[in-house]
């Protein structure tokens, strides 16, 4: 992969550029967008305003967006049409396990499939939801898995959108291990990972290693922190809290690093914990992207 330039040339050659312009452009391409999740149920059209002024090429959107707007979609296509920003995707909670018990899962997922390709959106991120009931050994679980993800794969085909999967520390995913055999089974599928940074490290696999394996199978990266970092049991035990960007223990600047290093082409999606509000979210966000990462957004110019 080719070599990206160090930050200090980059801005140098980027305010160059940007002269006679009112727009910069995002490293290497990426485009980063923020989560949204907490705020849009009665906040929406201010929040996606202000993202859109600051710079912010996209948002992603969770479940609260197909329930306020699933049967107003021409409102939600009317919103952000006016304030000028990109649906990224939609975030699903689903337990896979499911699927055995009820089949109107497929049915409500071709739902939501057809819902983000009307407004635009690319991507559904399917995150694991609890593991089973059972105690099902691992070849089984990765059976059912495959069989999900390959019905879930089949409706974003048809419905013109990607199937992205988010693994989390509530899945059957426990190790390294697993983690090669689940992308091993994805990636034939058309599948692809959001890499989530405080997930990966809860499930004791870190990012950048990760990276190194399967950088191609990353399409969205979730950058996020938090406050505590120990061993696997100790978190099992008491949760790390989840914090907003640079107030936490996560070497953020590091898989930052990695990503400009490789080109990185996704998307980079910035999430704020759910407790904090949505002006601070916004305001201590950015402000970290800018000056921290050295970032400049596309309309910050």
């Amino acid at each position: 992969m080719g070599s990206s330039p160090t930050p200090g040339t980059f801005l140098t050659n980027l305010l160059l550029e940007a002269i006679g312009s009112t727009l910069a452009i995002s490293l290497f391409d990426v485009q980063f967008g923020l989560n949204i999740g907490p705020w849009e149920n009665d906040k929406l059209v201010p929040c996606l305003t202000k993202l859109t002024r600051l710079g912010y090429n996209g948002v992603e959107v969770t479940i609260n967006t197909y329930d306020n707007y699933g049967d107003r979609l021409t409102v939600l296509q009317e919103i952000v049409d006016d304030v000028g920003i990109e649906i990224v995707s939609y975030v699903l909670d689903m337990n896979f396990y499911d699927l055995s018990r009820d089949f109107s899962i497929l049915d409500q997922f071709q739902k939501v499939a057809s819902f983000i390709q009307s407004m635009g959106g690319k991507y559904i991120i399917v995150e694991q939801g609890l593991p089973p009931a059972n105690n099902a050994d691992i070849d089984t679980q990765l059976n059912d898995f495959e069989k999900a993800v390959t019905d879930f794969s089949g409706i974003c085909v048809d419905s013109g959108v990607e199937l992205i999967f988010h693994p989390t520390p509530n899945s059957f995913i426990s190790n390294n291990e697993i983690m090669d055999r689940m992308v091993e089974l994805i990636y034939p599928l058309g599948a692809r990972i959001c890499l989530d940074v405080c997930d990966f490290l809860k499930m004791g696999v870190h990012p950048i290693q990760f990276m190194k394996k399967y950088f191609d199978a990353v399409k969205i990266v979730h950058l996020n922190d938090m406050k505590i970092l120990k061993g696997k049991k100790s978190w099992m035990i008491n949760p790390p809290e989840q914090t907003l960007l640079g107030q936490g223990r996560v070497d953020i600047n590091s898989i930052w690093t990695y990503l400009q290093a490789n080109e990185y082409k996704g998307w980079v999606i910035a999430s704020c914990p759910e407790d904090a509000t949505l002006e601070e979210g916004i305001d201590k966000t950015t402000h970290f992207i800018n000056k921290e990462l050295e970032v400049f957004l596309t309309n910050m110019l």
